[in-house]
């Protein structure tokens, strides 16, 4: 990972006001279900200036050069750049003081540097207000789930961290081939299979038996 870093913020604008005609007292915000994480975005969007994720979009974003991230937004589906794809942080484009694009060279893509503009979201911040928020789809990713991705040429499977039954078998399958797929912290363990699936492999091989019995 690389040494210099950047923060870029993001960028808001009044998207309008929706009216929603009068307001019954049993719809004030006060008596909404989620009125206590209503609250905790507002204390957060008081101590940064905005709310911290609106619109799938964060407020701030640091980078270093040299570091891996991930495409949070699809962007271009023919060309492959859809959300959840990673690569590393290789360029930073400028016009004047504002940052432009950020250069991505994505794993499938290592031919070439993709520029990442920002792209905007529209989000509700109070009843009836909108406001549109503008952004790169992008989050640092130096370490990412196994559900999050696929097709790799190199992975580093930390097994100590799997909780559940194949996910195992689901974390070593993201690797494209054998050489690619590193293991650390190994605990054979981890590695089981669902039960559900067992017995139902167990009773394909029965059924199987069955028929080639009965065709003798």
């Amino acid at each position: 990972m690389g040494t210099e870093t950047f923060t870029v913020m993001a960028t808001e604008t009044f998207a309008g006001r929706e009216s929603r005609g009068s307001i019954r007292p049993w719809q004030l915000k006060q008596f909404s279900i989620d009125a206590g994480r209503r609250d905790v975005s507002r204390i957060e969007q008081s101590a940064s200036g905005m709310i911290p994720i609106a619109a799938g979009l964060r407020a701030k974003l640091t980078f270093a050069m040299g570091s891996r991230v991930m495409l949070r937004r699809t962007v271009d589906r023919v060309k492959g750049l859809v959300n959840g794809l990673t690569g590393v942080l290789e360029e930073v484009q400028r016009v004047g003081e504002m940052i432009s694009t950020i250069g991505i060279r994505f794993d499938r893509l290592p031919e070439e540097i993709v520029r990442i503009a920002r792209v905007p979201g529209t989000y509700e911040l109070n009843r009836g207000v909108k406001m549109t928020r503008s952004h790169f789809p992008l989050e640092p990713a130096p370490a990412v789930t196994i559900h999050k991705f696929q097709g790799l040429n190199n992975v580093l499977l930390a097994t100590s961290s799997i909780f559940t039954t194949a996910q195992f078998f689901v974390g070593c399958s993201r690797a494209r081939t054998m050489d690619g797929l590193h293991l650390i912290d190994l605990d054979p363990t981890k590695a089981t299979a669902d039960p559900k699936a067992i017995k139902g492999y167990d009773r394909l091989r029965t059924q199987a038996v069955i028929n080639d019995a009965s065709e003798v």
